[in-house]
């Protein structure tokens, strides 16, 4: 089996499995381990040119970009023209690995890429590391949280295997997820591989690198507001941040970058006014929600499942900044498998996932009607969209 190493910037055949890692050798006789996460099967390269992995450092960046760029090329069924391979239907090894728990996993890009889901929504919660401390914060993030111990390459093969296991949707959220060193990757490899892509950001600071981001075709921004008045809304965030929110949400409309905001507001506070100021800013797509109790906004109590919405799991997952996949980011307690060492669409159709789904059910409500004809069930579990139970930022 041919395969792209995005860790390693190479391509390489597989030759056995040791856990979460895959043996990998080329022709030249080179060979490394990596993990299945980082891997994408190749179904067509371009030629190039025979040569040595010894190579000067211009031919080598120039060679990896040729490579990277025809890994996620096309992937209908093509011979492969590189040299050295004598095409991309080598047999997968026969030995079926282990991960640390002792399950069984796939044995090939292939059957990882051919198991589908239902899942059409993934909340990627990137990092715990935010310039703000939001009282009601439902991961407690803060500027003294981490990016925790997924890597750049984790994310990126997360990414790949939500692409090919059915995912429609992704959305980078955190903390603020442009403060994670590969939200920018991140960000472009998904687009580039079709998924939709949300970005939720508190818009404090917005570099100049995301403000072109945030115009790519495919990409719609969100963000939280909590009152027209400065001095309530720094109450809140625990900064003095009103004044710079305010500025790029007008920036934003301004660019006509697709925007929606979510007004969140404490029990009994009218939002009729922090509404009317958006409306003059141009925000046309504008949610209101009350603060939930998950996080700091729980006030040292135990998380309730009866206080999620009752749809958490269904048609859409969330994955948190150490692998850990959960039904949604107010649910990270629930975590039923780790990106890490069990491949996405397994955890997604397992029956981990399954029983926290039944036990959401039970307590908060809901159903198991996933709705995967419509599209735009996706949105309505989004934060602050107008109408919605669940509104996963506050």
């Amino acid at each position: 089996m041919v395969v792209y190493d995005h860790s390693q910037q190479r391509v390489g055949v597989i030759d056995d499995f040791v856990g979460p890692l895959a043996n990998l050798s080329r022709p030249t006789g080179l060979t490394w381990q990596s993990r299945w996460v980082s891997l994408r099967q190749v179904n067509r390269l371009r030629a190039v040119p025979a040569t040595s992995d010894r190579q000067t450092p211009r031919a080598a960046a120039e060679r990896a970009d040729h490579m990277r760029r025809s890994a996620v090329a096309s992937a209908r069924p093509a011979p492969t023209a590189f040299p050295g391979f004598e095409g991309n239907t080598l047999e997968p090894p026969k030995a079926q690995p282990v991960n640390e728990e002792g399950r069984a996993m796939a044995t090939s890009i292939e059957a990882l890429q051919s198991e589908r889901t239902t899942t059409r929504l993934l909340w990627l919660d990137l990092t715990r590391k935010c310039q703000l401390e939001c009282t009601h914060c439902y991961n407690e993030s803060g500027p003294d949280g981490t990016h925790g111990t997924m890597t750049r390459d984790d994310w990126i093969g997360v990414l790949d295997q939500a692409a090919s296991c059915g995912v429609r949707n992704v959305q980078f959220i955190g903390g603020e997820p442009t403060m994670h060193p590969a939200f920018a990757d991140l960000v472009d490899h998904a687009l580039n591989i079709g998924l939709g892509v949300e970005v939720y950001s508190n818009l404090v600071h917005v570099s100049a690198e995301c403000w072109e981001l945030f115009q790519r075709q495919g990409l719609t921004l969100a963000t939280s507001y909590y009152s027209d008045r400065a001095e309530e809304h720094d109450v809140m965030t625990n900064r003095p941040s009103h004044r710079r929110t305010r500025a790029n949400i007008e920036k934003a409309v301004r660019l006509d970058i697709p925007l929606r905001v979510g007004i969140i507001t404490d029990k009994g506070r009218d939002a009729g006014a922090v509404r009317r100021d958006l409306e003059t800013l141009g925000v046309a797509k504008i949610g209101v929600d009350r603060i939930r109790p998950f996080g700091r906004g729980k006030q040292d109590q135990a998380p309730d499942v009866a206080n999620l919405c009752g749809r958490c799991g269904v048609g859409r997952a969330a994955i948190g900044p150490t692998g850990e996949v959960s039904p949604c980011v107010f649910s990270g307690w629930m975590g039923f498998g780790n990106v890490k060492d069990t491949p996405l669409a397994a955890i997604l159709t397992g029956s981990a996932m399954k029983r926290a789904n039944t036990s959401i059910r039970a307590e908060a409500g809901g159903d198991d009607d996933d709705d995967d004809n419509d599209d735009d069930n996706d949105d309505e579990c989004s934060p602050g969209f107008p109408g919605t139970e669940c509104s996963p930022r506050n």
